[in-house]
């Protein structure tokens, strides 16, 4: 429902409500991604984050998550992060990210595009876990009521 109003959001004008908006809609694909591999972990449903999540969670931590110095000790070409203000609307930023020695690299951020690529990728996940709860609570019922109901 949050990604759901954060699409239908129109400009609101205001850089302070729209990095608020950003920063909700980035905090909510993170919270549907841990939400479906807890589910699916839970149900003992095989899954797997594949490019494009991990993709998504990593520009999430790179925009609003530790911005300074995020991947220093982990790799020797971590950055230090931060969202263009002036780039800043209600769906869209770009990131700037500062490298040690001393380039800078600009991305384009869609949030749009992320929420409607999330989507599309946790569908099959989702899908997989409807089918084992509908293959478990059919292996639960009494054969007489299978018979008797389909």
């Amino acid at each position: 429902m949050a990604l759901d109003a954060f699409l239908k959001q129109c400009n609101v004008g205001d850089n302070g409500k729209n990095y608020l908006l950003i920063y909700g809609a980035l905090q909510a694909l993170i919270i549907q991604q841990d939400a479906v591999t807890q589910m699916a972990d839970a149900l003992k449903v095989n899954y797997t984050q594949n490019v494009i999540l991990k993709q998504i969670r990593e520009i999430r931590n790179d925009s609003i998550g530790h911005l300074t110095k995020r991947g220093y000790k982990k790799f020797k070409n971590g950055s230090s992060n931060r969202m263009m203000r002036m780039s800043l609307n209600h769906h869209k930023f770009v990131l700037v990210k500062n490298y040690p020695d001393r380039h800078t690299e600009c991305v384009d951020i869609d949030v749009n595009n992320l929420i409607n690529n999330q989507r599309s990728n946790l569908t099959e996940t989702l899908t997989g876990i409807v089918t084992k709860l509908n293959e478990d609570e059919m292996s639960y019922m009494p054969q007489d009521t299978l018979q008797k109901n389909y």
